[in-house]
């Protein structure tokens, strides 16, 4: 069970450690223990965004709009989960001028090919 903030940092920086581990494997029992762990934390202590009250910038948006094809799988897209930004959603990223980047940075590489 994750208590704290810093264990939950801590599972997260281990989570991107074991990302590419192959199924089978101690590595993976161990990701796959700690996505659930990570996810049963953030479900009492981080609530996901209203969806009325979070501010996508349109350009960033059509730029995701571009790559996934359509408007639900653009927003699916934002408000899930991603180890590529923390195990945050793109639209709690986005809030700032330096979220706004990173999320545009992570469409560009899905757009070129490059896993996110």
């Amino acid at each position: 069970m994750i208590k704290t903030k810093a264990e939950h940092r801590a599972a997260l920086v281990r989570i991107e450690e074991l990302w590419d581990t192959l199924p089978g494997t101690p590595e993976r029992e161990e990701l796959d223990a700690l996505v659930d762990l990570v996810e049963a934390y953030e479900e009492e202590h981080c609530p996901i965004e209203n969806l009325d009250e979070v501010q996508i910038p349109d350009d960033l948006f059509q730029l995701a709009l571009e790559y996934f094809g359509s408007h639900e799988a653009t927003t699916e897209w934002f408000f899930t989960k991603h180890v590529a930004m923390g195990l945050a959603t793109p639209a709690s990223i986005c809030v700032t001028p330096k979220g706004t980047q990173r999320v545009q940075d992570e469409i560009n590489k899905l757009k070129s090919g490059m896993c996110s």
